[in-house]
Order: structure tokens, then C-alpha cells, then sequence
């Protein structure tokens, strides 16, 4: 008669046999990143904000964990793993922008009225917005060693 080993879910004698994402997520829920967040909100002030802090360090992070080889790698694993994306912190489905109506009145009494639809908005950054935010994350550390330890 066969025997059937049953292994626990929080087996921690073998993390190689946890997935990669959670582990990255457990990771993610422990490291104390959050004083680097706030120094990096102070600095990009009234910026936009397509792209928080907090999802673009856990995504760097992330790129560290899982030994990803260039920014661009980790960029293109994000759009197929939707699962990445929300352990991140973003949201992988693309959401309707709003649509503007402009009015405009001619001389005559006439009005046409336009309206320009947007579509969707991808909530992925791109490569643009992650080079964007690693200048401005060494930019920090730069100015503030206590966060280099």
C-alpha cells in the first residue's frame, strides 16, 4: 500500500517549494520600505501621480527578487502577469478615461460641439515612467544615506 506524504502550506523547512509571487509577497508585507516611500512622495511634491511611489519601489524590488536581468525583462513580464502587477500594487486591467466635450461658438450664432473619447488607459508604467522613478529613487538615496542601510 502506497503512503501520500501531505505537506503543509507554510511549510518552512522547504521555501523552494513556495511559489516565486509569494514569496515576493510575504517579502513585500515585511520589508520596512515605508520611510523611503514617504521621502520619495516629499520629493516628487504636486507631480502627476499615473504611477505612486509605493508600486514603483515594490516593483523595483520586485525586479531584484526575481533576478530579472534589465528593466525592460521585468517590464515585459509585468504586462503578461497579472498576478505581478497586483502584488505590486497596480491594478491590471485598463480603465475608461473620461471623454471631454468642447463647445465652440462661431460669430454667426452657430455652435459645434466636439467630443474626443480617450479610450482606455493602460495602468502598467512603461519603460519611460520606470527609468523616471529610478532617477528619482537615486536621487534619494543620494541625498539621504541613513536609507542606504
Amino acid at each position: 500500500m502506497a503512503t501520500q506524504t501531505d505537506t503543509s502550506l507554510f511549510c518552512w523547512n522547504s521555501p523552494q517549494q513556495l511559489p516565486q509571487l509569494w514569496k515576493l509577497a510575504r517579502l513585500l508585507d515585511i520589508l520596512p520600505y515605508q520611510p523611503l516611500v514617504v521621502a520619495l512622495c516629499e520629493r516628487r511634491g504636486c507631480g502627476r501621480n499615473d504611477f505612486p511611489p509605493e508600486p514603483m519601489l515594490r516593483l523595483v524590488i520586485a525586479g531584484t527578487v526575481l533576478q530579472y536581468p534589465s528593466a525592460a525583462s521585468l517590464l515585459r513580464y509585468l504586462q503578461i502577469n497579472p498576478t505581478l502587477a497586483q502584488v505590486c500594487g497596480f491594478s491590471p486591467l485598463p480603465r475608461q478615461q473620461r471623454c471631454t466635450v468642447t463647445v465652440h461658438q462661431h460669430d454667426d450664432g452657430t455652435v459645434d460641439v466636439e467630443q474626443v473619447d480617450y479610450g482606455q488607459r493602460i495602468t502598467l508604467p512603461d519603460d519611460c515612467a520606470l527609468s523616471r522613478f529610478l532617477g528619482g529613487l537615486l536621487e534619494v538615496l543620494d541625498e539621504r544615506d541613513h536609507f542606504r542601510a
